[in-house]
């Protein structure tokens, strides 16, 4: 994650990592929003594709510091997305095979806290971004869970220049 570090150990009980097989190959990211749903973006997977979700980890090169399970699960994006613009509707579901037993994991895995509808306007909120990717423009992916904070910007903000996302990203 570019200018992320290391996370603590269990501080980002919700990520998760996408994986290619059973015994890894990771390539992206997403958040535990229940016992059998993860949520991740829909440029990372293919609708119906069948993916291995590695809850708990933390070390990519070592088993020996946290208690981690993969299950697999089958991906399905939005309906909309990739029409016509590819950032609009970016999100999808990965509907896991079997239940996350969360007390298997001792208080270390649970899902994401997500923000109501009608909560704020969120302006200036600092905000922490967590995951394996890569860790400079172009460059090699991180081997431990990275974190980084952001600042929010308002849905209007968003909107214009430089930015210029539509509404589909901001609401």
């Amino acid at each position: 994650m570019v200018n992320g570090e290391e996370a603590a150990l269990g501080s980002h009980p919700w990520a998760v990592s996408l994986e290619r097989t059973e015994h890894g190959g990771y390539f992206c990211g997403g958040s535990i929003i229940s016992n059998r749903f993860i949520l991740t973006a829909a440029h990372c997977i293919t609708k119906g594709q069948r993916v291995w979700v590695h809850i708990g980890d933390h070390d990519k090169t070592t088993s020996s510091e946290a208690t981690s399970q993969r299950i697999k699960g089958r991906a399905k994006p939005h309906p909309r997305y990739n029409s016509p613009n590819p950032y609009e509707n970016d999100i999808a579901i990965i509907w896991l095979f079997q239940d996350i037993n969360f007390a298997d994991f001792g208080g270390r895995v649970a899902p994401v806290c997500l923000a109501r509808k009608k909560a704020g306007d969120f302006n200036d909120s600092e905000v922490v971004v967590a995951g394996w990717g890569a860790t400079s423009e172009g460059g090699s992916q991180a081997t431990v869970l990275m974190e980084a904070s952001l600042r929010t910007i308002t849905n209007s903000a968003c909107s214009s220049q430089p930015y210029q996302y539509d509404k589909s990203l901001i609401q």
